[in-house]
């Protein structure tokens, strides 16, 4: 929800909608801080390291799915 305040204490990880969506957004071409500051994100870096994540995963899917 837009606006809503994530209540993320240190070391518990963001729900997945919230990190599917600044992906998401990312990719649509929206910086990392503005997605830090949307979704209430501590560090925009971690946004780079969910995208890593995230390709690393779509990675591996598509080559299990290609054998």
């Amino acid at each position: 929800k837009k606006g809503e305040v994530i209540d993320c204490r240190k070391g518990e990880p963001y729900p997945l909608e919230i990190r599917l969506a600044a992906i998401g957004e990312y990719r649509l071409g929206v910086s990392r801080k503005e997605i830090a500051f949307k979704y209430s994100i501590s560090d925009p870096t971690v946004i780079s390291h969910w995208i890593r994540k995230f390709e690393a995963k779509k990675t591996i899917i598509s080559v299990n799915e290609n054998h």
